[in-house]
């Protein structure tokens, strides 16, 4: 049917006409029916740097490492990991979806910054200039997706894949929705009549990035929901974006960051981080597409392998990554640390420990997820050994 009394409809032909009249391309939000094949990156970030010790990387035989005496050895799907009663959704993530998930311990960071290890860990770059993993994603396998990169919340660092980015701020969401209920094209219009095309070489990728603006009105109302984990499910399920970001919501008063009290703030924070994860999973499952949904459950750093005087652990340049769905061969944990928490040498290609070799490294991480995807790992992050995922 037509939607001739539609002022959004009405924008959005006239829109579009002009695009065509300018030689660009406008991708349209639609489920079609190649959207099966088109593989997805989800990046849950979880703020602050965990301790591996209390999931992925226990140490249950040292004496040395302080890690959660409440705890007992574990296996799920194939992985081991620390099990304890008060982080049940723990046990949970690893019972329904420990098969499809790949746990990479000793991951060498190369720093203690907050900022400098949330760069390296999603950029696998000190470079300010290199994009990280969801921008590269999200720019260079956009497809028909309203929002090439939809960040929700997390860190967030572009570079030159800007224009696939959406920050789904409240100033953003708002501006979408005061943009659907007034729609003008006038303004965009008249940018894109004064686009050279041919003179700069980002001309293209801004026509590309507002031709989806049309999709993007019709859509608006998927990035109002109450949190970011309602966002991101609505948003994944409407096929709106081709990669996304959210940040884990701790529970109150607890952070990841435990410089004190790090047992109660672990535990807690991995209770909160898990059970919405859990959440995250078992809504792609439903919608049928965690097979093709590659999920990242990273943070940025590691804690140190004793306790402070505050009962608290400080900051750590090892740390663990949890891979979870998207087709990677799951059902195992690979890397490992020494008796004193530094990464230990593992093959790329098998997992397998080398003391011959280098520690894997975030950049070989990110390196390996850009080859699952098939994009060339040594064009978009030269000098990284891919993790074979």
């Amino acid at each position: 049917m037509d939607r001739a009394g539609d002022p959004v409809a009405l924008t959005r032909r006239r829109f579009l006409g002009g695009l065509a009249a300018l030689g660009l391309s406008a991708p349209l939000l639609s489920r079609v029916a190649h959207a099966a094949s088109e593989h997805r990156v989800v990046v849950y970030w979880n703020d602050g740097g965990w301790d591996p010790t209390y999931v992925f990387d226990p140490h249950f035989e040292s004496t040395r490492i302080a890690g959660d005496a409440e705890s007992l050895p574990a296996q799920a799907g194939g992985i081991d990991f620390a099990d304890a009663e008060s982080r049940p959704s723990v046990r949970r993530v690893f019972e329904d979806f420990g098969a499809r998930a790949l746990v990479v311990n000793g991951l060498a960071v190369g720093s203690i910054s907050h900022t400098a290890c949330a760069r390296l860990m999603l950029t696998g770059s000190r470079d300010s200039r290199q994009a990280d993993l969801a921008s590269q994603v999200g720019g260079r396998l956009a497809g028909d997706a309203a929002i090439p990169f939809l960040a929700l919340s997390g860190p967030r660092f572009p570079g030159d894949q800007g224009q696939a980015l959406l920050s789904a701020s409240p100033d953003a969401v708002q501006l979408i929705q005061d943009t659907r209920q007034m729609p003008n094209e006038a303004l965009v219009q008249q940018y894109l009549e004064g686009v050279a095309l041919g003179q700069d070489p980002k001309a293209q990728a801004y026509g590309d990035s507002l031709g989806r603006l049309p999709s993007l009105l019709e859509q608006g109302e998927l990035l109002t929901g109450e949190s970011d984990l309602q966002r991101a499910i609505a948003a994944l399920d409407a096929e709106l974006c081709r990669s996304l970001i959210l940040q884990a919501q701790l529970p109150m008063r607890t952070v990841y960051d435990s410089h004190q009290d790090n047992h109660g703030n672990q535990s807690r924070a991995l209770e909160g981080s898990f059970g919405d994860l859990h959440t995250l999973l078992s809504a792609l499952e439903a919608q049928g597409s965690l097979d093709r949904t590659l999920v990242l459950v990273l943070s940025e750093m590691g804690r140190t392998p004793v306790l402070n005087a505050s009962g608290g652990k400080d900051h750590w340049p090892y740390t663990s990554a949890l891979l979870i769905g998207g087709g990677i061969s799951g059902g195992r944990v690979i890397g490992s640390t020494d008796g004193s928490m530094a990464a230990q040498g593992m093959d790329r290609e098998s997992g397998a420990l080398r003391e011959d070799i280098s520690a894997p490294t975030s950049a070989d991480l990110v390196g390996g997820v850009l080859q699952h995807l098939d994009l060339d790992p040594q064009e978009l992050l030269p000098g990284c050994a891919p993790i074979r995922l």
